[in-house]
């Protein structure tokens, strides 16, 4: 009927236009219409419904649709009589072409992930949807149903082993089976989806010096989805990304300005710290300091560190200055340093082994205590020594 819509109208006698409107095809602007994911292999029903004198529902021509958001019951599509699937045009309104009624159907109740799922690709709204990202919630962009199926292709295992093989599910339960990967993405938000990204940076290739590179071809697709009802689910894999990728540059994810990345390379660590990235490397590789080093290409190296390094070796060149650093802090002359130093006062304060990257060799922590020690409190000495 779809490829003669003319004649469609002319023996139902409807309004010019009224068969296209309701058609499927390809490129559809709705969700529903999208040929691609029109179900083809049977026409299931909800038993409530088919009570109530309502066999059928174009939303549940959509494979992802497998249950009734008005009575959140999974979806029929198989005669309890013959097990045959219940087929379109055949049997009637109250029964399979068997001769078995439909009046009497087994009541399942659908998961609230269900419920979410079928509303997102009927496009109908339904409570279930807040646990969706907050910009899927209250919206359905039109290509709702490719990134269902990405989000679902990406967990499934092909037999070829090859992308692009999965085929789509032809029953409610095959259906089922298939969107479970995609419905803990997007209905176990943000947790599902953070750890399904951080595993995939984990599985990606560890010379790849960019996060897209890493995350190889699912990058890719993920990035084809542009609509801003995906806006939550490119902002929560440029959180993952700012967390957890060690490589050498984020690339082309968009990273917010209140997030910062946790590894930082060599040359910008050094930037913060105030020394030269050389040192940085340095330490790096001769394991002074915990950080990773990349070897890409012909003597091609990259390093990078954690931030809590950086703040560990801040801290420590905060502790450690120089002889000067030192007398300042005290607020005395070099000769009045001289005698200190020769009373042995100074032992605690000049340090021997010291933290890597640091500079001065003079503890200003201890230097502070033995000058708090000195003080004179409520106008009494608290060491005689001083």
């Amino acid at each position: 009927m779809i490829e003669d819509l003319a004649t469609v109208k002319k023996n139902l006698n409807v309004e010019q236009g009224l068969p296209a409107a309701i058609s499927p095809r390809w490129r559809a602007e709705g969700p529903v219409l999208n040929r691609r994911f029109e179900r083809l292999h049977s026409a299931p029903v909800c038993p409530a419904c088919i009570n109530e004198g309502r066999p059928h529902r174009q939303s549940w021509r959509h494979v992802f649709v497998t249950a009734c958001t008005e009575h959140d019951l999974l979806l029929v599509d198989q005669c309890p009589i013959c097990w045959n699937s219940l087929m379109p045009g055949k049997g009637g309104y109250g029964a399979c072409a068997c001769g078995g009624s439909l009046l009497h159907l087994e009541r399942n109740k659908a998961t609230n992930a269900e419920l979410a799922i079928s509303a997102l690709a009927g496009g109908e709204m339904h409570p279930s949807r807040s646990s969706l990202p907050p910009a899927l919630a209250f919206r359905t962009p039109g290509d709702i149903g490719e990134f269902i199926f990405f989000l679902a292709a990406s967990g499934a295992a092909t037999r070829s082993g090859k992308h692009g093989k999965t085929t789509i599910p032809k029953t409610i339960e095959e259906a089922r089976r298939f969107l479970a990967t995609a419905t803990d993405l997007i209905c176990d938000w943000p947790g599902a989806f953070r750890k399904d990204s951080s595993a995939r940076l984990q599985r990606g290739e560890r010379c790849a010096s960019t996060a897209p590179e890493r995350l190889g071809r699912w990058y890719q697709r993920l990035m084809r989805f542009s609509h801003p009802a995906y806006n939550d689910i490119r902002s929560g894999l440029a959180k993952v990304v700012g967390e957890e990728f060690d490589g050498a540059y984020v690339g082309a994810i968009d990273l917010s300005p209140e997030l910062e990345r946790v590894w930082v390379s060599a040359a910008e660590a050094a930037r913060m710290i105030g020394i030269r990235p050389d040192r940085i490397v340095d330490a790096v590789a001769n394991k002074q300091i915990d950080g990773k080093l990349y070897s890409r290409g012909f003597g091609y190296r990259h390093t990078v560190i954690h931030r809590t390094t950086v703040d560990t070796v801040l801290a420590n060149r905060c502790r450690f200055g120089d002889l000067k650093a030192l007398r300042d802090l005290l607020g005395v002359s070099r000769k009045q340093y001289d005698l200190l130093r020769e009373a042995e006062f100074m032992e605690t304060v000049v340090a021997i082994d010291l933290p890597p990257l640091v500079d001065g060799n003079h503890d200003l922590e201890a230097g502070q205590a033995d000058k708090d020690y000195c003080s004179v409190r409520d106008g009494a000495p608290q060491k005689s020594a001083c």
